[in-house]
């Protein structure tokens, strides 16, 4: 039976088919029917869902989800749904940002695309800077080294 683990910090809902599957903060659940849970873990991945490996089901070693092994499992595919996550949530914010400033221009409209940004983006935009904030998102962990990187280089010349 396939576990569906929620990766956020905060309840998610995901709907299938009509069904609504609520998962709690970090949750695991196990779903009972392969093709729903395919479907989570594949379409849904965007919004912070993973399937974890059928070991930690505790069909065959109960206790492995809680042996050190089965905890850094645990831990990378967590990482893995919020990296997936925050890289959707990018993508919200670069249309906001960027797209829509392109199509503003196109049609000679002078405003400011921030003024034009509904709740979905704004809402996006706030949870990107959570995890940005508690370190989570790699890539902008990279980019801020980056950044600190080229500043030391730039500052020895």
């Amino acid at each position: 039976m396939p576990l569906i683990m929620n990766c956020l910090d905060e309840p998610n809902t995901a709907v299938v088919g009509g069904n609504y599957f609520t998962f709690k903060a970090g949750q695991i659940k196990p779903i009972h029917q392969e093709g729903i849970a395919r479907i989570i873990s594949q379409n849904k991945r965007d919004d912070g869902f993973v399937e974890l490996p059928d070991e930690l089901d505790g069909t065959e070693y109960p206790d492995w989800a809680q042996t050190p092994e089965g905890k850094a499992l645990i831990a990378q595919k967590k990482r893995e749904g919020i990296e997936t996550h925050c890289a959707h949530l990018r993508q919200v914010v670069y249309n906001l940002q960027v797209s829509l400033k392109q199509d503003l221009e196109k049609q000679n409209i002078k405003a400011d695309p921030r003024v034009f940004a509904s709740k979905g983006e704004i809402a996006a935009l706030e949870k990107l800077v959570k995890y940005q904030d508690k370190e989570q998102d790699q890539d902008q962990l990279r980019i801020d080294r980056v950044k600190e990187l080229e500043k030391k280089m730039g500052s020895q010349k």
